[in-house]
């Protein structure tokens, strides 16, 4: 079983984002017993593409800009919003450029401590596939009424 450490990373940072919505509240100190904080400073950049994956970000304070190609704001990311949200699954190269617009606060987790969760906590899987199973199902919705 993993152990459950002290750190400065609040459950209700984790509460309803993203991957970790299907998680049940009380195995949610599990999940953020695996996470780290980190900081970055004004213009530096979260992830570039091109870089291997294998970490994901959520921002908890701060505001940080998905760069498009031509070096204009594609998509701005707030409190709550994830950085690499697949790259646990698979560290494929970085899709896109993410650079902070202020000073930005962040909890982030490694592939391998993700995957190390999700073997030794069975019911912190099965949230975490209900999520996934569900994003799938919309995605090919969304496809198929496009064709239609």
């Amino acid at each position: 079983m993993l152990p459950v450490v002290a750190n400065d990373v609040d459950v209700k940072d984790l509460a309803g984002i993203g991957i970790f919505s299907g998680v049940k509240k009380k195995d949610l100190h599990y999940v953020a017993a695996q996470f780290k904080r980190e900081w970055f400073k004004r213009g530096e950049t979260l992830v570039r593409e091109g870089d291997p994956g294998g970490r994901l970000y959520v921002i908890t304070e701060g505001e940080a800009r998905l760069v498009g190609e031509d070096g204009r704001t594609r998509k701005r990311l707030g409190k709550g919003g994830l950085i690499g949200e697949l790259s646990v699954f698979d560290p494929a190269p970085r899709s896109v450029t993410i650079e902070a617009i202020s000073d930005v606060s962040t909890l982030t987790l490694s592939s391998s401590a993700f995957l190390a969760l999700l073997a030794d906590q069975p019911s912190i899987a099965r949230g975490v596939i209900m999520v996934v199973v569900r994003r799938l199902r919309e995605a090919e919705s969304r496809a198929l009424a496009i064709h239609h």
